[in-house]
C-alpha cells in the first residue's frame, strides 16, 4: 500500500509509469537462440539489459558444461580493448562467473590504470574464498600506493574476508591514509575488520592504533 499503509493494497491508486519518447518501435530477440559466441559479442551493445541476459545464459551455459571456448577468447579481446572500460568491466564479470578467471590473472589487474577495475578485481579476489598469501601481499602493496577512494573501501571490505592472521599488512597500509580519517565508510568498515585482531593480540593492536592515520 502507497505510504505503508496498513490496509491492504489499493487497486484503484498507485505510481506505475512507463515513460517513452516518440512511438518506440519494438524489437524481439530470442537470445537463447544465440551460440555462445554471439552472446559473448552482445556484450558490446548499447542496451545494457540484452548484456546482462547474454552475461545470464553464459553462466548457465558455463553451469551446465557446454563449450565456451570461443565466447571465451572473444571476452579476453574485449577485455584487452584499450580505453573502454565499461566493455572490460562487462567482458571481466563475464569472464569470471564462466570461471575463466584465476587468482593470478585477477591480482595483474590489480595494477590497471583504471580504478573500476582495480576495485572489481579486489572483490572477485575475495568473493569465493579467502584469497592466498601472496595475494594478500599483492593487496598490501595497492593499499599503500592506492589512490582511489573508491578501491581503497573495496579493500576494506575484502580485508573481512581475509584469515585473521593474515590481515594486519593490509590493516595497516589502509590506516596509513589521513585522507580517510573523515571518510563516511572507510573508517568504520576497517574498524569491522581490525576489531577481531584485538583479542587475537592485544600489543600488535595497541601497534597498529598507535600508527593509524585514521
Amino acid at each position: 500500500g502507497e505510504f505503508h499503509d496498513s490496509d491492504g493494497s489499493h487497486r484503484t491508486t498507485g505510481r506505475i509509469y512507463k515513460v517513452t519518447y516518440g512511438i518506440p518501435t519494438r524489437r524481439s530477440i530470442d537470445l537463447q537462440a544465440q551460440t555462445s559466441d554471439q552472446l559473448a559479442q552482445l556484450h558490446q551493445h548499447k542496451n545494457e539489459w540484452i548484456v546482462r541476459h547474454a552475461r545470464r545464459i553464459l553462466h548457465e551455459r558455463a553451469l551446465r558444461g557446454d563449450d565456451l571456448r570461443q565466447a571465451r577468447k572473444r571476452l579476453r579481446r574485449q577485455f584487452q580493448t584499450r580505453g573502454d572500460s565499461v566493455t572490460q568491466l562487462r567482458a571481466l564479470w563475464t569472464l569470471s562467473l564462466v570461471a575463466d578467471l584465476d587468482e593470478s590473472q585477477l591480482v595483474e589487474i590489480l595494477d590497471h590504470p583504471n580504478e573500476h577495475l582495480r576495485r572489481w578485481a579486489v572483490r572477485l579476489l575475495v568473493d569465493h574464498h579467502p584469497p592466498s598469501k601472496g595475494t594478500v601481499a599483492a593487496m598490501a602493496r595497492l593499499a599503500h600506493s592506492e589512490e582511489s577512494p573508491k578501491v581503497r573501501l573495496a579493500l576494506g571490505v575484502a580485508l573481512r574476508r581475509i584469515d585473521l592472521d593474515q590481515r594486519w599488512e593490509l590493516a595497516e597500509a589502509l590506516l596509513s591514509h589521513a585522507e580517510d580519517a573523515r571518510d563516511t565508510f572507510i573508517p568504520l568498515i576497517a574498524w569491522y575488520a581490525i576489531e577481531p585482531l584485538v583479542e587475537l593480540d592485544l600489543h600488535r593492536s595497541l601497534q597498529l592504533a598507535v600508527r593509524s592515520q585514521i
